[in-house]
């Protein structure tokens, strides 16, 4: 989940509900093109302010409003972009997919290849994330040239990391581990945090032994937090505790700290499976 968008600073929930209110008078006032706008930006406050529902509430409605003119495809590449951004952090995989590739239809109508580009590698880890690593690893390759003839190194950077997340999906750890690393010198020069966590987190499911594993999982945790992705924290901790479990600690410190982000961040997929590991550590403690 990495987004090159520039996001407003997060804002207060008060603030947001005012934003999305506009819209809703300028659009039972027939004005849709105005209402698109400002549910737009509530749509991207929200995001900002990792309240996801709201944000895929107000894109949704944005996106529904937006005239259907090619002039408005890059408003629509990157709506759709937030939309899914936000379905891949409530683990709705197959509508953020779905959304990647309304994002990737508005970036070939805009005629950008790193936005195409960009669509492809948000396509390849959703797909990724539902095991189907053969197409992801074909949108990550194309993803690759794409960015490569557009010199969009940070793209580059993200379709290896991609390719090597599909590989490690069909059993390749080798090849898996190889396009992490070339992916992490990219974005050490880039000083992108995001991505850096990604390739961490990889490297850590492709360890040799655990000890190694946990180092990769803690740099991946720590370039998370610098990047401020909520998703990428969660995702770690819960790694890092479900390490911890196997070593013979009942009650991971990292498993409460997930909990607490997968609430505010509204997953509840993830702070029920969260809850369901703390209450098999507790019945091990009796």
């Amino acid at each position: 989940m990495t987004t090159r968008r520039e996001q407003p600073e997060p804002t207060s929930p008060s603030a947001i509900v005012d934003v999305g209110r506009m819209g809703e008078q300028f659009e039972r006032a027939g004005e849709t093109a105005l209402a698109a706008v400002w549910y737009e930006r509530a749509g991207r406050q929200s995001q900002a302010a990792w309240q996801a529902d709201a944000a895929i509430d107000y894109y949704q409605r944005a996106l529904a409003l937006l005239p259907s003119g090619d002039e408005y495809a890059a408003r629509r590449m990157d709506m759709q972009e937030g939309l899914a951004e936000m379905l891949f952090s409530q683990s709705r995989q197959d509508e953020a997919i779905a959304a990647y590739d309304a994002m990737l239809k508005a970036a070939e109508v805009a005629g950008d290849r790193q936005d195409r580009a960009h669509a492809l590698n948000g396509l390849a880890m959703a797909k990724c994330e539902v095991g189907q690593h053969q197409t992801a690893l074909a949108h990550a390759t194309q993803a690759e040239e794409l960015a490569r003839a557009a010199g969009a190194q940070y793209e580059v950077a993200a379709a290896m990391q991609r390719q090597g997340l599909a590989q490690l999906g069909m059993g390749d750890k080798e090849v898996a581990q190889q396009r992490a690393e070339q992916a992490l010198l990219f974005n050490s020069a880039l000083s992108a945090w995001d991505e850096a966590g990604h390739c961490f987190n990889l490297l850590a499911r492709a360890a040799d032994n655990d000890d190694e594993a946990q180092q990769l999982a803690n740099n991946a945790l720590t370039a998370y937090r610098k990047a401020g992705n909520r998703w990428g924290i969660m995702t770690m901790l819960c790694y890092l505790g479900d390490k911890q479990r196997a070593a013979g600690y009942s009650q991971p410190d990292s498993y409460s700290e997930a909990l607490i982000i997968a609430h505010e961040i509204g997953n509840l997929k993830v702070a029920q499976m969260i809850s369901g590991e703390q209450i098999m550590g507790m019945k091990e403690m009796t």
